[in-house]
């Protein structure tokens, strides 16, 4: 009878792979001062329905993060996290956009985002932007801003980042998992 490895051998390298998998995708930033968020050429959707492209926002400050709508876990933290940066800014007069990018073009259709801007009541906020790429920019401008994902099981894994960019389009700060602190983060 052949001599087959055992279940926690076969687990133990699966989750090994994964692993493996997980580290080849991640994508390191770049340098603060050779990001320009508005020089990356892309089109997107947005959920008006409208092609636009990052450059439309050239010459006003923006915060960009990367979320899908049907997520319950990271991206709740993430519109939890910019509703607060949105908060504080308001009471000190600070001028952005907020744009979100989504982690799931096939799911994340001008219909689903319209969807969550009602689920999270942001109706007529015309400074939220819901956008929808191709694959292919999509984890183009991921890399760009260092988020890393991938498809989970049932769902997409991914980093929790918030990006502040410069009416410029260089990068101002960053919120991830060890920098949480809002006002800092709006600091000027």
């Amino acid at each position: 009878m052949p001599n087959f490895p055992n279940k926690n051998f076969i687990r133990l390298n699966f989750f090994l792979s994964l692993w493996v998998a997980y580290v080849n995708c991640l994508g390191a930033p770049l340098p603060k001062s050779e990001t320009n968020i508005y020089h990356f050429s892309s089109s997107w959707t947005d959920d008006d329905g409208r092609t636009v492209s990052l450059s439309e926002w050239q010459g006003r400050s923006t915060i960009i993060a990367m979320a899908y709508s049907d997520c319950t876990r990271v991206c709740s933290s993430t519109l939890r996290k910019l509703k607060e940066i949105e908060e504080i800014a308001n009471t000190q007069h600070l001028l952005f956009e907020i744009i979100v990018v989504s982690f799931d073009p096939t799911t994340d259709t001008q219909e689903a985002w319209k969807f969550y801007r009602k689920k999270n009541n942001l109706v007529g906020d015309k400074r939220w932007h819901f956008l929808t790429g191709t694959d292919l920019n999509t984890k183009k401008l991921a890399h760009l801003l260092g988020v890393n994902y991938w498809m989970g099981l049932d769902h997409i894994i991914h980093d929790f980042r918030i990006v502040y960019v410069n009416s410029d389009g260089t990068v101002k700060s960053i919120l991830d998992w060890d920098n949480q602190d809002a006002m800092k983060f709006l600091e000027p």
